[in-house]
Order: structure tokens, then sequence, then C-alpha cells
């Protein structure tokens, strides 16, 4: 963070994922560096994640997925407590945890450690898989059968919180409705009700609620994941994401030839 003000005072183009991180750049540089922030949103391939739209998914039991490092701003541990409320509800339900220790993060093994007690203590063996890290080309057959894609982030007490995970917006190249917290930047890609739920971070009944809530009303769901993949094609899509990029640095080029 100490060379950000520097980067933003000598380069000639910035990108910003989002809004969010737009704001916090200019507040960093000023309005000064503001017409050299682009912001480019997160861009999938999704040639192959969009042909599992429309697929017939059991409708029991019902498959939650979660793709994300094991870190503790992540709130996987909301996700088992949420668990165990639908069970306490009477859903069938499956959860699928897909990812793996970050060696580069200093808490990540020991909250790995956490998860499996977690789900030890809440009796949930049964019905709670922690995958580990797989190949990406793994990743389509799990989209594939989920009901929904659970992003229950969480805001530390350090301030560090997730931005705009790639993972979702996977699920919603696949066509798969997501349930998130509404933290970071989250809300700039899920508007409440549209592509997806939103809840409050860290509430696992307000969690519970929700997943519920598609679980048991599949024309919610199937409109809920048509729109997530409408807004995926319309913004994150790789082929449109970098396409202004690309004509930014075009036009830098262009207009200083020794650049070339």
């Amino acid at each position: 963070f100490k060379l950000v003000a520097l980067h933003l005072a000598t380069a000639d183009v910035v990108t910003a994922i989002g809004a969010r991180t737009r704001d916090e750049l200019l507040a960093i540089g000023g309005p000064a560096c503001a017409s050299r922030i682009l912001v480019k949103r997160i861009g999938v391939d999704g040639s192959v994640l969009r042909t599992l739209r429309g697929r017939t998914r059991p409708t029991a039991p019902v498959e939650l997925l979660s793709i994300s490092r094991l870190e503790p701003k992540k709130g996987l541990s909301v996700l088992l407590e949420a668990t165990a409320s639908l069970r306490r509800a009477g859903l069938d339900v499956r959860v699928h945890v897909v990812g793996g220790v970050d060696a580069g993060h200093a808490g990540s093994a020991a909250y790995e450690r956490r998860l499996h007690e977690l789900v030890d203590r809440l009796a949930l063996g049964d019905v709670v898989t922690l995958h580990g890290a797989v190949a990406n080309d793994a990743l389509p057959e799990f989209f594939a059968r989920a009901t929904a894609f659970v992003a229950p982030y969480v805001v530390l007490a350090s301030g560090d919180k997730d931005g705009i995970p790639t993972s979702l917006v996977e699920a919603m190249a696949a066509g798969v409705p997501i349930v998130a917290s509404d933290v970071g930047a989250i809300a700039e890609v899920v508007v409440d009700g549209q592509e997806g739920l939103l809840v409050a971070p860290g509430e696992p009944q307000a969690l519970a609620a929700a997943l519920l809530r598609v679980a048991n009303d599949r024309a919610l769901a199937q409109r809920l994941g048509e729109a997530a993949a409408r807004r995926f094609d319309q913004e994150f899509d790789a082929r449109r994401t970098e396409a202004e990029l690309h004509a930014r640095i075009t036009a830098l080029l262009a207009a200083s030839p020794a650049r070339r």
C-alpha cells in the first residue's frame, strides 16, 4: 500500500475491479488521477460454463457450493452453522466446499482445522464435504449440480474483506443463483432479488433463511439463475471486459509512438 500513491501518480492506466475500488484509489491519489483509473470488471472465459445453463438439477438433495481459499474472511464457518439450521428445518442438503489452504496466509491452516472441528461438533460429516483444492477443469461439474452458489463472506476485525470473487462470477456464467453476504463489492455484482439474494454478513440464520427460499422455490431459483447469466454476458464475459482496456492501451500507444 505504500507504493499505491506513487503508482497512481506515474501510471498511464490504473485498473479497478469496481466502483468501491475506484473510490478507494481516488481517496489516495486525489482527483488528479481520476482520468487514469479504468473500472475493469473481473473477466471470465464463459465458453464452458455457459453450456451448463438450463441444466436440470436434482430437487433432492439440495446441493450448495462454495469455492474459495480456506481463510477467516470467507465466512465458511457461518455456512456450516447455517447448514445445521437447514438440517433442523428438515432440508435434505449437501454442501461442497472447494478450495485449499493458502500457504501464504498465516491463519489459513488453523482455519481449516477449525472448519473440520466445526463439522464434527455440528454432526455434519454426512452432508458437508471439504474437497480441498481441485483442478480448474474439474470445477464445471460442481457448478453443473449446484442448486445455489454460496458466498458467506464476513468483514474481519482488521477491516479485511473480500472484493469481487472470481468464483462468484463463474457461478453467474453457469446460470447458478447466488446467495451471498452483502460485503465488499458483491452488491456491485449481485442485486438483491435480481441475480441472487444478499444477507447481512456473519448471520447464520439469515443465510439459512435465504438458502431455504432458493431451495423451496424452484421458480425463484430459475429466475435468479437466468438473471445472473444475463448479467455475466453483459458485464463479466472476458471478451467484453478486456475490450475497453485494449482500446485504452491502443490509444496511448498511438498518441506516443516512442512507446511501441
